[in-house]
């Protein structure tokens, strides 16, 4: 996905913070002649006579690695027009064909002259949505792109757990008398000047004394549940910890972040 809006990155951080993110019916494709940016509200949309945005319909989301991603399963054909009417250069995904909020948009590789000799076409499979680079786990990406195909996020109450490793790559979860999940209550996301939508603790946090020898810890994971669940996020600590008889984890107001842009 080339860029998601400050609209969609709102939604899916809230889910974490407890609040569902109800899925759009259906999501609809619309042209630009300009940017639209991030705010959802910027760029021209394309307005000749007869212009309506086409549905888009989204195959199931597969992972390759680290990449989560869906395409249009169907060619989108937009009515003709009836003259020269511009240059397309993006189009963003909306959740109603006509107003709605815009969800994400994306820079066209071949940008699209509208003439009135053919009607603007864009091929199945040529409509790429994927989340690739960052923190987020892959089990969350796929219910980001489920999000797009009528599926709703339940809010839920995000823990955080300490592992010895990296999870993607067999990391494991911390263990021992006394170890236990810890509940994080997020501030409301907000825009930084970078563009990203971020969000952060809002209260000092410790986890219980280790009893017994837990481990190191060396990743922090956000999970959706005090105990299973899916993961959502991790990060790499600063350095590795050993969490020996009596040890703790320390976290201060503002150093458990996430972000999306």
């Amino acid at each position: 996905m080339s860029a998601m809006t400050n609209y969609m990155e709102t939604k899916m951080l809230n889910a974490m913070r407890g609040t569902a993110a109800a899925a759009p019916v259906s999501v609809w494709v619309g042209m630009f002649l300009s940017n639209p940016g991030e705010s959802g509200t910027g760029g021209t949309e394309v307005s000749y006579e007869g212009y309506v945005r086409q549905q888009l319909q989204l195959t199931a989301p597969t992972a390759s690695g680290n990449t989560v991603g869906c395409t249009n399963s169907e060619a989108l054909v937009f009515p003709t027009p009836p003259g020269s009417s511009g240059t397309v250069t993006h189009v963003a995904v909306f959740d109603a064909q006509t107003g709605g909020n815009m969800l994400c948009y994306a820079a066209l590789n071949n940008n699209i002259v509208l003439t009135s000799e053919t009607s603007p076409r864009i091929q199945s499979g040529n409509v790429q949505l994927s989340l690739s680079a960052g923190n987020m786990d892959a089990s969350y990406k796929m219910r980001v792109l489920n999000w797009l195909r009528g599926t709703t996020i339940s809010g839920f109450t995000s823990y955080l757990a300490l592992y010895n490793g990296d999870p993607a790559s067999g990391g494991t979860e911390l263990t021992g008398t006394g170890y236990a999940r810890m509940a994080v209550t997020f501030a409301d996301p907000a825009e930084q000047v970078s563009g990203q939508m971020t969000m952060q603790n809002n209260a000092a946090m410790e986890s219980a004394a280790a009893n017994v020898n837990w481990g190191t810890w060396a990743y922090g994971v956000i999970l959706d549940a005090a105990t299973g669940g899916n993961r959502v996020w991790t990060a790499k600590n600063a350095g590795e910890y050993a969490m020996q008889n009596g040890a703790k984890a320390y976290f201060d107001a503002g150093t458990i972040q996430v972000a999306l842009n």
